[in-house]
């Protein structure tokens, strides 16, 4: 009967069906192990356990199975579930009636535990890579359990976890194959454009290299234009690469935040010119000294000012500013552009996010890399914004003497 079980609980965790597959497994418990069997999922966050199938070896104690499953699991230690879960490691508790008042979450919960009446209580965590999933927990109305029925319940976890493990394997793959389609669609799209023109400029400057009106050197800065923003673009897809890979590195140095500041506004003033953007900066007095990679905080300044002027309508305005906390130095960047709306803002910073999929001017890179390079230097970063009237990105760095080297 056990081999008979575990074949059948093979035979559907078989194929990645989903969530489906799973509330199969209670059912087929219920057979052989026990009166009422339930299984649960754990974000692993510390949230509430849901309950996403039961089963009942009396059918007319299903009601009461299916009041178990959707009756909220609280946050309790003492509870055998919770214990299994926190501990990673199988419970097994006898139930005494007089318990199940406080064992209740809510009167329907307790007229469900008195109609199923349990006596014996066994739960197993299921575990992979010391990452908890959830719990299989089982109940016995007229005996405990034993060593054999926690072998054979703990082989039906296993391959419940590792079923588990291998359907969000799938997802993230599946996942991550559609985002590289569509990231090598948008970078195909984004690389032909200046390849186009430097093959357009390139042809006009060969026909005039020997005009003595030198009316070469506007095609040769459109050429030197395009190369770099292939360069950028191919930057970005680099460090996006070393932040997944937890590498993306600091070149620390003392520096001033006021100075900081003159040279990316100044870096920045011909483009804000070319859009009709009034640039300006706005720092307190006498700030202090703070430790950072110059380079990387200027390309993150960078960025952010690359969004406010993409999003911001001529004739509006962006303000870089800075000002001393307790402990760190704040920055901003604010616009008066069109704002993001709420659903949006919580995706921000993923890497190859766009509001919208149609917009190719970028990747969804560079909100990612900013929050990488923040990160870096032990900072925070976080935006405020309201649809019709703007948005600020705040982010914040250590003062050199707390830095961290």
């Amino acid at each position: 009967n056990e081999h008979r079980l575990l074949a059948e609980v093979g035979g559907v965790l078989s194929s990645l069906g989903g969530p489906e597959s799973l509330r199969r497994i209670p059912a087929l418990a219920v057979s052989l192990i026990a009166d009422c069997a339930v299984l649960f999922s754990s974000s692993g966050s510390g949230e509430p356990l849901i309950r996403i199938a039961s089963a009942s070896r009396d059918p007319s104690l299903a009601w009461a199975a299916e009041h178990l499953m959707e009756a909220p699991l609280k946050h309790r230690t003492e509870h055998p579930v919770w214990r299994a879960v926190l501990e990673q490691r199988s419970i097994v508790a006898e139930l005494d009636p007089a318990q199940y008042e406080h064992m209740a979450q809510s009167p329907e919960h307790l007229r469900a535990l008195r109609a199923v009446a349990p006596r014996s209580a066994l739960v197993v965590p299921l575990c992979v890579g010391g990452r908890c999933l959830g719990a299989l927990g089982f109940c016995s109305t007229a005996r405990g359990f034993d060593a054999q029925d926690l072998h054979l319940v703990e082989e039906v976890a296993r391959r419940c976890s590792l079923y588990i493990e291998n359907a969000r394997l799938h997802h993230a793959e599946q996942q991550a194959l559609r985002a590289r389609d569509e990231v090598l669609g948008i970078v195909a799209h984004d690389l032909r454009n200046p390849l186009n023109a430097i093959h357009l400029q390139l042809q006009l400057l060969l026909r005039r290299r020997t005009d003595p009106a030198d009316r070469w050197k506007e095609p040769a800065e459109n050429i030197r234009s395009a190369t770099q923003r292939m360069n950028r673009l191919i930057q970005d897809l680099l460090d996006v690469t070393r932040l997944e890979a937890g590498a993306l590195s600091v070149d620390l140095a003392r520096m001033a935040p006021d100075r900081l500041i003159t040279e990316v506004v100044e870096s920045q003033r011909a483009l804000a010119a070319a859009a009709s953007i009034e640039l300006r900066s706005e720092t307190d007095p006498d700030l202090p000294m703070i430790q950072a990679d110059r380079g990387r905080i200027q390309q993150a300044f960078e960025n952010l000012l690359g969004n406010a002027f993409k999003f911001t309508a001529p004739g509006g305005k962006v303000t870089v500013g800075a000002q001393a906390l307790d402990r760190e130095l704040l920055f901003r960047v604010s616009d008066t552009g069109t704002g993001i709306s709420p659903e949006h803002q919580a995706h921000l910073f993923d890497r190859f996010w766009q509001a919208k999929r149609a917009d190719q001017r970028g990747v969804g890179l560079g909100l990612a890399i900013v929050k990488g390079i923040v990160t870096a230097h032990g900072g925070r970063i976080w935006l405020e914004s309201a649809v019709g009237r703007g948005t600020t990105f705040f982010f914040t760095l250590p003062f050199a003497a707390a830095a961290k080297h």
